[in-house]
């Protein structure tokens, strides 16, 4: 079995049927889409193009196919524009197979909705994985967090002590139970507040669940009373808002384990007080 310059298996001449039709498409599809300006032709044959391939040859409904061929092309960093001329690429050698070439242009409504609708969903939750702070608290994310304690894990091998020595986390976690959702929120905005005056010369503050906080911190430079001075600035600002009173909180300091495989699962770590 070769492979031709799309990308694309092409089975053998003896092999007839749904898989020769199947190539003969695809290479319909790509051609015009490249033809229409495709930036990248040797990128264009994402997974999606497959489903939904086999969702037009067999004549069945092809949104649910689109939708995810939306998220493949938003994954790869396909903007939404080279993402819709190449959906009307598609209609264009759908009516070329069914000999309705005055109708290339006229890509179906459904069509460009499931498209775009699946592009813009994974175009959001990718910005939400990668954004590096979090807007209502201004704490870096669960994401960057882990970017930094690599860097952590990194910096102490290549000096050759163990990261214990060197970094500590400290963790701010509220008691949330029975609280609405309003109040979890000004609870973890004080909580922010508190750390970014008491922890303010280069640590890492981070929101790592949405009832806590955490700070890698170097140890030494009088770390215990710095998480002293955060535990009270904390309480007192929980009780003087009417929207957190009776809030309870817990800081402590949490060692990092040895390996950075082990940091990863800091969440299950940290919560062990």
């Amino acid at each position: 079995m070769t492979e031709d310059s799309a990308g694309f298996e092409v089975v053998p001449r003896q092999a007839r049927g749904d898989n020769d039709e199947m190539g003969r498409f695809l290479r319909s599809w790509r051609a015009r889409s490249v033809a229409g300006g495709w930036s990248f032709p040797s990128d264009w044959a994402v997974a999606g193009v497959r489903e939904v391939a086999a969702a037009v040859l067999h004549g069945t409904d092809p949104t649910t196919a689109l939708t995810g061929l939306g998220g493949a092309r938003a994954r790869v960093g396909v903007g939404l524009r080279e993402t819709l001329r190449d959906l009307a690429a598609l209609q264009a050698a759908v009516a070329y197979r069914q000999r309705r070439e005055e109708e290339s242009d006229r890509v179906p409504n459904t069509w460009l909705r499931a498209v775009a609708v699946g592009w813009s969903d994974e175009t959001e939750r990718c910005l939400v994985s990668t954004h590096a702070d979090d807007p209502l608290t201004g704490l870096a994310t669960a994401a960057y967090l882990r970017t930094r304690l690599l860097e952590v894990y990194q910096e102490c091998e290549y000096l050759g002590v163990p990261v214990a020595d060197r970094y500590a986390v400290v963790v701010v976690s509220l008691g949330h139970e029975a609280l609405p959702p309003m109040s979890r929120a000004a609870g973890m905005i004080t909580v922010a507040a508190a750390l970014h005056l008491v922890f303010c010369a280069g640590e890492t503050r981070a929101l790592l669940a949405p009832s806590t906080a955490v700070v890698l911190t170097p140890v030494g430079h009088r770390l215990a009373d710095r998480v002293s001075t955060a535990r009270r600035l904390v309480a007192r600002r929980l009780a003087a808002d009417p929207a957190t009173t009776g809030v309870t909180q817990a800081v402590w300091i949490a060692q990092l384990p040895a390996v950075y495989d082990a940091a990863r699962g800091l969440t299950a770590t940290v919560l062990r007080h």
